[in-house]
C-alpha cells in the first residue's frame, strides 16, 4: 500500500493494470454521518501520484500500463459526491495523459468509524 504524498484519509493499491483507490472513512456520532470533502485538489493529488507510481513501474519493466481505476467506498457516499469527484478525477488523469476506465466497489472498509469512538 502506497500513502506517500496522498490526501489525508486516501490510500491506494495496485494489481496488474488497475489502481484501486480507497476513499476516506465516513465517520459518525450518535446524530450525525460526517461525509468528507473530495477535492479537485484531491483528485488531481492522487492523479499524480499514481502516474508517477505508473512511470516507475513502466521504468522497471511492468508489463500493463494504467487502465483502470476503481473507487473503493463506504457504502454511505452519496451518489451526488461520487458522481462528482469521478468527473474530477476523470478531468484529472485526461489531463496528465491517462485515458482510464474509472469504476466503484463497495467496501466496509472505514464504515465502523465513530467520531470520539475510545479504543
Amino acid at each position: 500500500m502506497i500513502i506517500a504524498s496522498l490526501p489525508n484519509g486516501f490510500r491506494f493499491t495496485w494489481t496488474g493494470d488497475t489502481a484501486r483507490i480507497d476513499l476516506p472513512p465516513i465517520e459518525s456520532d450518535d446524530a450525525r454521518t460526517y461525509e468528507p470533502v473530495l477535492s479537485q485538489r484531491d483528485a488531481e493529488r492522487i492523479a499524480d501520484v499514481i502516474q508517477a507510481h505508473d512511470a516507475k513501474r513502466q521504468r522497471a519493466g511492468a508489463v500493463q500500463p494504467l487502465r483502470f481505476v476503481r473507487l473503493a467506498r463506504d457504502t454511505r457516499y452519496s451518489r451526488a459526491t461520487l458522481a462528482k469527484f469521478r468527473a474530477r478525477l476523470s478531468v484529472a488523469f485526461v489531463e496528465r495523459g491517462h485515458d482510464v476506465s474509472i469504476d466503484e466497489k463497495t467496501t466496509m472498509s472505514g464504515s465502523g468509524s465513530v467520531v470520539g469512538a475510545g479504543v
